[in-house]
C-alpha cells in the first residue's frame, strides 16, 4: 500500500508497497504502529504513538497507591485490563475511525494503569529470585512487539481494518483474562499514601537512576520508531523488509530479557546494568557507520537484544534501592511517569533533527547515541553513590 492509498483500497485487499514519497515520520510510524497503514497527515500518527507511550508510563503513577492499599484489587484489575481491548474493539465499529490522538491516549492509559502495578505486585512475591521473575514478566513487551505487526500485516489486506482491530482486541482480552484470574495482592492492606513519595527526590541514588533511565528512553524510542524508516529511506528496503526490522528488533529481545536477571540476582541489578549500558552506548554509536543492508540487520539484532536486556532490569533496579517493600509500587510509578516524558519527546526531537539536516539521520543518530552514553555515566554515579568504588560489592 502506498502512503496515498485510500482506506477503501485496504478494505479491498490491496498490496502494500512503499511509494517514492519517503517521509520519515509517516514511514517509520506506519511500520511500527497498527493504524499507520492509513495515510494520516504528517506527524499525527507519530503523535499518537508518543501519546500512547507517554500515557502508558504516566498512567502508572496514580494506580500504584491503589495497589499498595489492595482496595478491591481484583475488581480494579479486571476493569482496567479491559481498557485496551475495549478501545481497539470499539474503535473497529466506528466509521470513519475516531481521531488517532484519542486512541493513543486511551490505549496508553489503559495499559499504563495496570502495567506498573502488575510489575510491583510481582516484586512483592520474590526476594532472592526477584530479578528473573520480573525479567520473565517483561518478555511480554517483546512478544507483543513481534506478534502484533505480524497479525496486522497478514489480516489487514484480507479482513480490513474493522476485523483486524477486533482480532487484536480479542488477543488482548484472552491474555489479560489470565492475568485477572491469577493476580493476587500479597501484602496486607495499608493506609492509602500519597501518589508521590517526595523523599525519593532527596536520595541521590534514586535521582541518578531516574536520570539514567530518562536519557535511555529518550534515545531508545527514537531508534525504535525510526529504524524501519532508516531502512526504507537510506537503504531502499521494501515495505515487507522494513516491517521485518520492527519484528526482529522486538523478537530478539525475548531471550535477552531472561539472561541478565540471572546475573542480577547474584551480583545485583546496578552491577548488571553497567556493562549492559556500556554495550548499549557502543552499539548506538555504531548506527552512524551502517551503510549496508547486512550491517543494518546486524545492528537491529544487537540493538534489540541489548535494549531488551536493559529494560528488563528497570523494575528490579528500582526495587533494589527502595527500602520499604510497600513503597515499591509508588516508586515504580514515579519512575515510569518521569520516563514517559522521555518516550513522548524522543521521536519528535529526533525527527526535528533529521528534518533540519535535510532528511539525513546523522545528527539524530549522534544525539541518541550521546544520550545512551550519558545514561551509562549516570548509572556509574548511582552505583558509586550506593556502595562506592569497591568492585566486589553487590548492589
Amino acid at each position: 500500500m502506498s502512503f496515498n492509498t485510500d482506506l477503501h483500497d485496504v478494505e479491498k485487499g490491496s498490496n502494500f508497497t512503499l511509494d517514492e514519497n519517503r517521509n520519515g515520520s509517516n514511514n517509520s510510524t506506519l511500520l511500527s504502529c497498527i493504524d499507520n497503514v492509513y495515510n494520516i497527515k504528517k506527524g499525527s500518527k507519530e503523535e499518537e504513538g508518543q501519546e500512547q507511550q507517554d500515557s502508558s508510563y504516566n498512567g502508572s503513577g496514580g494506580e500504584n497507591p491503589a495497589l499498595q492499599t489492595s482496595l478491591e484489587h481484583r475488581t480494579t484489575a479486571g476493569s482496567i485490563r479491559t481498557l485496551p481491548a475495549s478501545r481497539i474493539t470499539t474503535r473497529s465499529f466506528l466509521e470513519p475511525p475516531p481521531p488517532p490522538n484519542g486512541g493513543g491516549i486511551l490505549t496508553g492509559l489503559g495499559g499504563g494503569i495496570f502495567f506498573c502495578p502488575s510489575l510491583a505486585l510481582i516484586a512483592t512475591y520474590f526476594s532472592s529470585r526477584r530479578a528473573i521473575a520480573l525479567g520473565i514478566a517483561t518478555t511480554g513487551n517483546s512478544a507483543g512487539g513481534m506478534i502484533y505487526p505480524i497479525v496486522v500485516r497478514q489480516l489487514l489486506p484480507t479482513l480490513g481494518f474493522a476485523w483486524t482491530a477486533r482480532v487484536l482486541g480479542f488477543i488482548n482480552l484472552a491474555c489479560l483474562t489470565l492475568v485477572f484470574v491469577f493476580i493476587r495482592p500479597r501484602l496486607p492492606p495499608r493506609k492509602s499514601g500519597p501518589i508521590i513519595d517526595w523523599s525519593a527526590f532527596r536520595e541521590p541514588v534514586y535521582l541518578c537512576l531516574v536520570g539514567a533511565l530518562f536519557c535511555c528512553m529518550w534515545a531508545l524510542y527514537y531508534t525504535f520508531y525510526y529504524i524501519a524508516s532508516f531502512g526504507a529511506e537510506m537503504l531502499g528496503l521494501s515495505y515487507t523488509d522494513a516491517l521485518n526490522l520492527v519484528i526482529i528488533i522486538n523478537g530478539v529481545g525475548i531471550p535477552a530479557r531472561l539472561i541478565p536477571p540471572l546475573f542480577a540476582d547474584r551480583i545485583g541489578p546496578l552491577n548488571t546494568f553497567l556493562p549492559i549500558a556500556l554495550c548499549f552506548a557502543v552499539v548506538a554509536f555504531t548506527w552512524l557507520a551502517v551503510d549496508s543492508v547486512a550491517g543494518f540487520y546486524v545492528f537491529t539484532c544487537m540493538y534489540g537484544m541489548i535494549s531488551g536486556a536493559f529494560q528488563c532490569l528497570i523494575p528490579t533496579a528500582v526495587t533494589s534501592i527502595t527500602k520499604r517493600l510497600d513503597m515499591v509500587g509508588t516508586r515504580l510509578g514515579m519512575v515510569f511517569s518521569l520516563v514517559g516524558f522521555a518516550a513522548l519527546m524522543g521521536p519528535p526531537i529526533g525527527g526535528a533533527l533529521q528534518s533540519a539536516e535535510g532528511g539525513r539521520f546523522t545528527s539524530a543518530q549522534a544525539w541518541a547515541a550521546t544520550l545512551t552514553m550519558l545514561c551509562f555515566l549516570l548509572l556509574v554515579a548511582a552505583r558509586v553513590l550506593k556502595v562506592g568504588w569497591k568492585l566486589g560489592s553487590k548492589c
